[in-house]
């Protein structure tokens, strides 16, 4: 049977005059019927950085102030549009800072690669093997100048996020903006993005890059289940309103974040109280339920992604992790490996959410999962973070 990916995750490109973005949705396609996609690109940039971009650079050349527009300046934050046209092939290399000790120690970073108001070509994402960072000025020339330098380290996900980033992001890219803020490991970091496809990069990289990524077998992506509701009751003390149609579009159909408030659920049964929302479905033949607090974001995740330890050890095996240690691959007897670092290791599921590494030699490591389940870190150390490796 063919893999399929969900068709968020692609874009769709004509080659031509017209390039059409494919809509965001949660239906999977196989990869065969998905029609070769002929270039990655865009028609201009859209930015939101706090604090703010020093310089761009495309295909190792520094992009000219008369092509870049300060769209929003927010307290010390900026959103730009660049004028910039990207196609399969090209890179383009952001200087960014942050003021560490301003609005403690936060910062953001994020790109919309635009092929008109919200349709994207490319967006960012630290899950991505097309981001990277450097934060080594000795290096820099380098970075900027030649594609591959320094692809494999990779972009993070930041640890303090400007709480504006993303709403700014949807505001000036769009609405359906489907990708994350990511930074490097410094104040003023560099951060690169490469407009190709893995088959090309993994041509193009070096022999000590080609034998890294030789070591562990190739991943797989974590298991998704089926999910179907079965009921969505929103309301209080007895004035309830019957919202499953709303919530099994946001879930089923969208998979996108929704709040529990009447605008997102077409519903007010009790105008000016705070309200619940009772969802009951079923996920992979078991029954099983929420309750949610009115204006709570609720996230896709928390019907498809892991609810107790069982189906945590179902999702995690073969999928592969990446981060400023070697990369970790987890495997089915609950063994892992990680390039460099003989032995045998194990994992535990501890939770839905948790998991406990025990390497080789006994030394012990508990680790919790983010929100979306595309990264974890080690308790009490949040700067040993792994990112799912798409």
């Amino acid at each position: 049977m063919a893999p399929t990916f969900p068709l968020a995750a692609l874009r769709l490109q004509v080659a031509g005059t017209e390039r059409v973005g494919l809509p965001l949705g949660s239906t999977d396609v196989a990869v065969e019927s998905i029609p070769k996609v002929p270039e990655i690109g865009c028609d201009y940039l859209i930015t939101v950085a706090d604090d703010f971009i020093v310089e761009v650079y495309h295909n190792g050349k520094r992009v000219p102030d008369a092509q870049r527009q300060l769209l929003a300046e927010i307290f010390g934050a900026t959103a730009e549009k660049i004028q910039v046209a990207v196609h399969e092939g090209d890179w383009l290399v952001f200087h960014v800072v942050q003021d560490r000790l301003r609005w403690g120690g936060s910062k953001y970073f994020a790109v919309a690669g635009c092929l008109a108001e919200n349709r994207f070509g490319f967006v960012s994402d630290p899950a991505s093997g097309a981001w990277s960072a450097c934060d080594d000025p000795a290096k820099v020339h380098d970075f900027i100048s030649r594609r591959d330098a320094g692809r494999n380290n990779r972009a993070r996900v930041i640890d303090v996020p400007w709480g504006g980033g993303d709403e700014n992001i949807k505001r000036y890219a769009g609405k359906d903006f489907p990708g994350k803020g990511l930074w490097g490991g410094a104040p003023s970091t560099w951060i690169k993005f490469i407009a190709v496809g893995p088959t090309t990069m993994e041509a193009n990289a070096s022999p000590d890059e080609a034998s890294e990524s030789a070591v562990l077998p190739k991943s797989v992506q974590p298991k998704r289940w089926s999910v179907q509701v079965l009921s969505a009751i929103y309301g209080i003390s007895g004035k309830d309103a019957d919202v499953t149609g709303k919530v099994r579009e946001h879930v089923e159909k969208l998979r996108h974040k929704f709040s529990v408030n009447p605008t997102d659920l077409g519903a007010d049964p009790n105008p000016y109280w705070n309200k619940r929302l009772h969802v009951i479905y079923m996920k992979d033949g078991v029954r099983r339920e929420q309750w949610r607090n009115e204006n709570e974001d609720i996230l896709p995740e928390s019907f498809y992604c892991p609810q107790d330890a069982g189906e945590f050890r179902t999702w995690l095996p073969e999928t592969r992790w990446f981060g400023e240690q070697p990369d970790i691959q987890f495997h089915a007897d609950q063994t892992f490996t990680s390039p460099g670092i003989p032995g045998t290791h194990r994992w535990e599921a501890t939770g839905p959410a948790a998991l406990r590494l025990t390497w080789d030699g006994g030394r012990v490591v508990n680790c919790k999962f983010d929100y979306t389940w595309s990264s974890f870190s080690e308790v009490g150390n949040g700067r040993t973070v792994f990112h799912l490796s798409k």
